[in-house]
């Protein structure tokens, strides 16, 4: 087998650790070994270090691999991040949307202004409905 490159190793990893966050049971060494490809050797080696960083740790039984709370730390990072960065995405999308509204005295005054047009046209229509009823009856 050859030997992975640094760049795989760390992919790999990060792949350990989605796997290990991801899994609804704690998955055990042998479980890695399988998902990830690596040597069980390999494996072991690097969740025992992502255990002693406290990325990872070791279940109640001794068995399984779960987060570890430097890992745990940083998810809640991330989600304080996200929500800062939402709410400030969200005020400046209201803030621009905001900007196209019209306020209440606005619109009243152009409804009023629709109803006049729409009597106007309704005057329109009456007159041109005389004017020809007249000429109907003229000719």
């Amino acid at each position: 087998m050859t030997t992975p490159t640094s760049t795989a190793v760390s992919e790999r990893v990060l792949l350990m650790l989605e796997i290990i966050a991801k899994a609804e049971e704690p998955p055990t060494l042998n479980e890695l070994v399988t998902l990830i490809e690596l040597p069980k050797a390999t494996t072991h080696r690097l969740v025992t270090r992502l255990e002693k960083l406290g990325f990872a740790q070791r279940s109640m039984d001794g068995r399984r691999y779960e987060i570890g709370y430097r890992l745990t730390s940083l998810a809640l990072g991330a989600m304080r991040h996200l929500r800062r960065t939402a709410g400030e995405n969200i005020a400046e999308y209201l803030q621009e949307e905001g900007r196209d509204l019209v306020n209440k005295t606005e619109l009243d005054e152009f409804m009023r202004g629709v109803d006049g047009v729409r009597e106007t046209a309704d005057r329109v229509e009456a007159r041109l409905q005389r004017l020809e009823a007249r000429r109907s009856g003229a000719g």
